[in-house]
């Protein structure tokens, strides 16, 4: 209720001046303009950019890979510790636990690493970090040994961290890139929904490929995604949008 009657919509709504003019990327003959009040654009701009703008469809399908690599592990990596480690509870219950906190040091990183050394684009750091994450996901199944429980979970750490770096760029910054300010709430909204598709699918494919072919399909599953999530990521590594793109 207090977020109902308090939030607004931007500074200018509760009588602030804009980001742009606080950051100094505004002239002193436009100050009238920008302490006027937000205005919604309409339907018609809204849907130019978001559903129709390509970028928006690209960080769409990204988000679609990225969400089977990061479910799977979410999803099937205590499945996968219990069935070929023989790990009891507790050490499928790490696994669990440590994906995610490394993830969450992976999406303040990412975003770091983007202002550090990529000035604000997020699409080399999502494509480098998906491009790790599939080296990684193929190396916890393919090169750690099955009794080298510790190492396992280093990797499995190590791939939150990228995994989740990469998702946190293209679901929470890239829609305020490509779908402009005014349009990201939706541009998120349609990235996003294509990122659950992911997550739906996984779950299926990867129990379907397991049951069928082993657990070596259902990785090669996940380290297809997490490449093809980075090709596409690779497609935009030079865009960055105009300073002064403010609508």
């Amino acid at each position: 209720m207090h977020w109902y009657l308090r939030a607004r919509n931007s500074p200018e709504s509760a009588g602030f001046p804009p980001l742009e003019e606080l950051e100094g990327e505004r002239g002193p003959s436009q100050e009238a303009e920008v302490r006027s009040e937000d205005k919604y654009l309409g339907l018609r701009y809204t849907l130019k950019n978001s559903i129709g703008n390509s970028r928006v469809w690209l960080m769409g399908w990204g988000l679609f890979f990225v969400n089977i690599v990061r479910y799977g592990f979410l999803t099937w990596a205590p499945t996968y510790l219990f069935e070929t480690q023989k790990a009891g509870i507790d050490k499928a219950a790490y696994s669990s636990l440590i994906f995610p906190i490394a993830g969450a040091l992976g999406a303040v990183f990412a975003g770091w690493a983007t202002d550090r050394w990529f000035q604000s684009r997020r699409s080399p750091v999502a494509g480098i970090s998906l491009v790790l994450a599939g080296v990684l996901a193929w190396a916890y199944r393919f090169a750690v040994p099955v009794d080298a429980w510790l190492l396992g979970l280093i990797m499995l750490a190590a791939i939150g961290f990228a995994v989740f770096g990469a998702h946190v760029l293209i679901v929470a910054a890239a829609p305020m890139d490509f779908g402009t300010r005014k349009a990201a709430a939706s541009a998120t909204g349609f990235i996003d929904g294509w990122g659950y598709l992911g997550a739906g699918l996984q779950g299926f494919g990867t129990g379907m490929l397991v049951d069928r072919w082993g657990w070596s399909a259902g990785f090669a599953f996940w380290i297809a995604c997490a490449f093809l999530g980075a090709g596409l990521m690779m497609l935009l590594w030079w865009h960055k949008p105009p300073k002064r793109e403010y609508l």
